[in-house]
Order: structure tokens, then sequence, then C-alpha cells
């Protein structure tokens, strides 16, 4: 009976330990898009996207592979969002099993030179989103699966 009882509390063990170590690592993905952003580079701000997901931006339009996400970044980079500054905040996190997490991120941006259309900030000038994004386990490295964010409206 010790046995069992040990052999369960190692396996709990472990099990949290794996949580926390993940649980970490997909932090760190949140912070290197944070950093990419705030650097402007849209190559290293899909580094941690898998080619091909489902990726949905603030304006509606949707991308199915990540190289054409890229493209979108770098071009806005370049023009409405470029020289702005993003934090990443995560709310909530939600392991679905072994491989797949899914995360809640509210975000806030400045220092941005224009919006889209239909994208409105607050009045102290900031940007607000709500973020989904769901991760994949691949080859024991966690990917951005998919991707939806949308501005949080504003009177």
């Amino acid at each position: 009976m010790k046995a069992i009882y040990l052999l369960l509390l190692v396996s709990v063990f472990t099990f949290a330990q794996s949580v926390n170590n993940d649980d970490e690592k997909i932090r760190q993905i949140i912070k290197q898009q944070e950093n990419a952003w705030n650097k402007g580079d849209a190559k290293e701000y899909v580094q941690s996207f898998i080619e091909e997901g489902f990726f949905t931006i603030i304006t509606g339009t949707v991308f199915n592979d990540r190289s054409a996400l890229e493209e979108r970044v770098a071009f806005i980079f370049s023009t409405v969002f470029k020289g702005s500054k993003l934090t990443q905040n995560i709310r909530e996190t939600k392991f679905v099993g072994e491989n797949v997490c899914i995360l809640q991120v509210e975000t806030e941006m400045k220092d941005y030179k224009g919006l889209p259309p239909g994208v409105k900030a607050s009045q102290d000038h900031i940007l607000r989103t709500s973020m989904l994004q769901v991760l994949m386990r691949v080859n024991d490295e966690w990917k951005v699966f998919a991707f939806h964010n949308v501005d949080v409206k504003v009177p």
C-alpha cells in the first residue's frame, strides 16, 4: 500500500513539475512576442507561430499561414503601428490535455501612428485588446496554432 501511495505521489509531483515547466515556456513565448513587437521585428514576432494555423488580427482579417501573417505584421510595423509599444499580460492559462494550452491575454498598445478603420483607443490613447491564443506542443516545443485578437470596445 505504501508503494502505491509513493508511486501516486511521485506521479502527481512529476505532472505538477511538468505543467510548471510548460507554463514558464509559454510565458516566455508571450514575452518574446512582446519584445519582437516593440523592436518592430515581424519575423521574430511570428517565429513562435506554427506554419499553417488560424490567425485573426484586430481588423478581422484571417490568415492561414505564418508567412502571410508575417507580411501583414511587417506592413503595419512600417505604417500605423510603427514605433508602437505593446504590453501583454496573460490573464488566464488553461491546459487542455498534455499538448494544448489556451491563453487569454490582455494587451495594451501606445505610441502608435494611427489605428485601422473601426478600431478605437480609450481616452488615454491606449489601444486595449483581448487576445485568445491556442498553443500546441509540436516535437516537444510549444507553438501558436491559433490566434484571435479583438479590440476592447470603448464608448
